[in-house]
């Protein structure tokens, strides 16, 4: 078969530019690579004509060509010689041909699926978002539970993405860049270059910069913060009470909420019984609100007035409309009482309350595309600065409030809805949500293996792997769970844990906790396979290695397939091959483009390819001509072209995604801005929780297991976190942050991007506010040790500056390392962490990350 690669041509920039995508972090630009006449690439610049980066590429796409020409690429596969395993042994690779690796990968894939297919573990935080339906298909043509993100199920979305799907029936929600115009920053990166939809975003702000005001809310002034108009220091692990202190101001001091939407988009006016739960009417069984004029009727009988505060007798129960009930609640969380919580100072806490409110513009309507629709310009977004902590799901319940109490969701200024290609909210680009029973917002399972929605909670049952994804009904991932198991493998019962594990883009030994304990962990794996481009840290635990393209040289049809909310064009577009890769492939006599060509292979060999075929015209939603027959053994390249052809038309296969492969389309306003188009409900009130809380609770008496279920309620509260009672000397906070010129942690062996790095010393610091670095007879530039209460040490250096809250350490997250490449000077955050019952959160299955640390200058030593 000829060599297959993106055709060059002419653009703006001149002769020789191929249309790809970047696939480093998860913007996914639209990018064009030059190749010279030496056939190397050597420069990479936006796509001007890509809706989605506009022609903007950040710094970590400006140097995507590094590596091309490593002399450390693994080139061949690669066997173990040495038994043991563990950090600093060498694993004694030799070199085998790709029939022995696949063949030895194969025959213990049989066996596992033989014997429990769950116990295959396969994680990846590369496959399922860039290859969509390709890489559901393969785990369900195995039977496996389904893959892990890994790093990212610990400490990323656990209480975004099921949040999400509740109140907007999308992955996960961001402010429109075109029409906010008060944007709140919980702990997150929007308007810097480390978050979705940045170049597009970023560029949108800057346009209307003096007509929007950003405020970030976090420990440290993060390159966020930077370019916002106010930075509030916090507290770390304190946002909840921040965010339910201004939620009391809107409810009960300002009367500033969007009374139109909640009655008629959300279970606002859903009458709650002193019980806590919905009252419901004798007859259809639905929740009841109350009318000024007919009392009590069920939500859907057309009520035009149904109220939102007050206390009604129905049936002799005393019941209040789910907003009363909320906003009785936070009545507790005055600004003094937030003040004392998170260092928030109380006049701050009622001026943000009052810009927001005022900011939403209630009321007020704006004209798409000749539609008038509400106009709310005010929302906030949050990240992991919310999310990794002990109690991670109600500071997510917490801050939904914020911009579902004004109406802004999924309309002009408000928090949109941002799906990940077809999955839950498009559906032949039709906008549409399914109700439950109740009204409400229904998507109770995410996709792409398991990760899970929070609503409708899934049944509970005995759990059949490490992940306790059976005990985690709210859950999108239950990730840590497996390295507490291992760690303590009697506590929750001996679960059965993996005969195997799979590995590609997949860095855990670095990224996901304290190596030691991974390492342990991985120990306990009978045999690990793993797929990269060079040596990593937990490519050095494999029993069998198989090597991985550069982004520059894989085929992709769908790298970047989001049909989402806001102004602007669809757009769908895909990576392919700027440089012929110049390694020997799984498929003798077929070029190397893309590891699904492995994945494939494997399918065949160990006899279920038929199992993938069904399983990828279901989830690719394949129509005929274009299905697969499920005896037929397709090559990848035949699988693009239909798969392309079948989702972007007849015209534009394979063939057409080589010589151009960017396809736009206009939205219609229904696209653009979804809210007041479909009936089904957001919610203010979540009684689900206590429905999930009462089966979990049957479920885990009868295993006879212990489980935290206190923080399954119907309404949020601020609770501390272990670190937050310190005592000295473990008086401070530890925390991570991102760093714009680093994404996750494979860009940290990138020459060009370590000179910067090295530059601003942003891989080997940490960052100390003046009081305290003066407390602790520390100057800028020292070298310091950080110490946990569980004695586990970090060397960095110190760096004095106003730029961090005076009670934290801040350092960036997956640093250091051990292979080739990496920095040993470098802080690696995740070996400072935790992995025990009091730091995880048994609700969204999240890890904290701020713990309790002691910071000290080390005697005579200074980098």
């Amino acid at each position: 078969m000829e060599t297959v690669l993106g055709a060059r041509s002419g653009t703006a920039y001149g002769d020789g530019w191929v249309r790809s995508a970047c696939t480093i972090c998860m913007n996914r630009c639209g990018i064009l690579a030059h190749v010279n006449d030496d056939g190397v690439v050597d420069k990479i610049l936006g796509d001007p004509d890509n809706p989605h980066n506009g022609g903007r590429t950040c710094a970590k796409g400006d140097a995507g060509f590094e590596g091309l020409t490593d002399s450390d690429r693994i080139t061949t596969p690669l066997r173990r010689t040495n038994p043991t395993k563990g950090v600093g042994v060498d694993p004694g690779w030799v070199p085998i041909s790709w029939d022995e690796a696949l063949d030895e990968i194969a025959g213990h894939l049989r066996d596992t699926i033989a014997d429990d297919p769950e116990k295959i573990l396969y994680t990846s935080f590369d496959i399922f978002h860039l290859r969509g339906a390709l890489a559901a298909s393969w785990v369900t043509g195995l039977g496996m539970p389904g893959y892990s993100t890994w790093s990212a199920a610990i400490f990323c979305g656990n209480n975004v993405h099921g949040i999400a799907y509740m109140n907007q029936n999308a992955f996960e929600g961001t402010p429109d860049p075109t029409y906010s115009r008060y944007i709140l920053n919980f702990g997150a990166q929007f308007g810097s270059v480390v978050h979705y939809d940045t170049m597009h975003a970023t560029h949108e702000l800057s346009v209307r910069r003096s007509d929007v005001k950003l405020v970030s809310i976090d420990p440290v002034c993060s390159s966020a913060a930077a370019v916002a108009d106010e930075w509030v220091p916090i507290r770390p692990g304190t946002d909840a009470a921040l965010i339910l202190g201004m939620v009391d101001q809107l409810l009960n001091e300002l009367g500033i909420y969007d009374r139109e939407f909640l009655k008629n988009f959300t279970n606002a006016a859903y009458l709650v019984g002193p019980d806590g739960r919905y009252v419901r009417d004798r007859h259809s069984g639905k929740p009841v609100v109350w009318d000024e004029h007919n009392g009590a009727q069920p939500f859907d009988a057309g009520t035009g007035n149904a109220a939102l505060r007050g206390t009604y007798a129905v049936d002799g129960v005393e019941a209040r409309p789910g907003l009363q009930v909320l906003a009785d609640h936070v009545r507790a969380y005055t600004p003094e009482y937030v003040e004392s919580v998170t260092t928030v100072p109380a006049s701050t806490v009622r001026r943000l309350a009052r810009e927001f409110g005022e900011a939403a513009c209630i009321g007020h309507t704006i004209e798409i595309d000749g539609v008038e629709l509400p106009y709310r310009p005010a929302t906030a977004i949050w990240y992991r600065g919310l999310s990794a902590h002990k109690h991670s799901m109600l500071n997510g319940l917490s801050i939904i409030l914020l911009p579902t109490l004004v109406g802004a969701i999924d309309v002009p200024g408000g928090l949109l809805g941002e799906p990940w290609g077809l999955l839950g909210k498009v559906k032949d680009r039709t906008y549409t949500s399914t109700a439950s029973d109740d009204g409400l917002i229904s998507q109770g399972f995410i996709g792409g293996g398991r990760v899970g929605g929070l609503y409708p909670p899934r049944p509970t049952s005995a759990p059949r792997t490490t992940e306790m994804w059976e005990l985690l009904p709210c859950a999108p991932y239950g990730t840590v769970f497996s390295l507490l198991n291992s760690e303590q493998p009697e506590l929750f019962g001996s679960p059965p844990f993996p005969s195997m594990l799979l590995t590609y883009q997949s860095n855990m030994m670095k990224t996901s906790g304290p190596p030691d304990i991974v390492e342990r962990f991985i120990q306990r794996i009978p045999f690990v396979a793993s797929i990269a481009r060079r040596f990593e840290e937990t490519t050095m635990m494999a029993d069998i290695v198989l090597p991985d393209l550069h982004y520059l040289e894989r085929l992709t049809p769908f790298a970047y397939q989001h049909l989402s909310s806001g102004d602007g064009l669809h757009s769908v577009y895909g990576a392919k091959p700027v440089v012929a890769s110049t390694i020997q492939g799984p498929i003798p006599g077929e070029p190397y483009v893309d590891a699904m060509q492995i994945y494939l292979e494997l399918l065949r060999r160990a006899g279920r390819l038929s199992h993938f075929n069904e399983a990828f015209n279901n989830i690719a939603k394949m129509r005929e001509p274009y299905r697969l027959d499920p005896d037929t053994s397709y090559s990848y390249f035949e699988i693009c072209d239909r798969w392309l052809r079948n989702t972007l038309g007849d015209g534009k296969g394979l063939d057409w995604h080589l010589s151009d492969g960017l396809w736009t389309d206009d939205k219609t306003v229904q696209e653009k801005y979804p809210r007041p188009f479909f009936e089904a409900r957001a919610q203010v009130y979540f009684e689900f929780m206590l429905k999930a809380k009462d089966d979990l609770e049957r479920t885990v008496q009868e295993l006879g297991i212990p489980w935290e279920t206190d923080d399954y309620q119907p309404l949020p509260d601020w609770k501390p976190g272990p670190a937050y009672e310190r005592s000295a000397p473990y008086d401070l906070f530890v925390t991570n942050m991102k760093v714009p010129n680093h994404a996750l942690s494979h860009t940290h062996k990138n020459s060009i991007l370590n000179t910067l790095s090295n530059r601003h010393n942003d891989l080997k610091s940490v960052w100390i506010n003046p009081r305290t670095a003066a407390a602790r007879g520390i100057t800028h530039g020292d070298l310091v040790e950080i110490e946990t209460t569980q004695g586990r040490r970090q060397t960095a250096t110190a760096r004095v500056t106003q730029l961090v809250h005076p009670e934290v350490l801040a350092t960036q997250g997956c640093g250091g390392g051990w292979t080739k490449g990496s920095g040993g000077a470098e802080v690696n955050f995740n070996a400072l962490l935790n992995i025990d019952v009091e730091h995880i959160d048994f609700v969204s299955g999240a890890l904290d990350s701020a713990i309790a640390a002691d910071v000290r200058p080390v005697s005579g030593g200074r980098r």
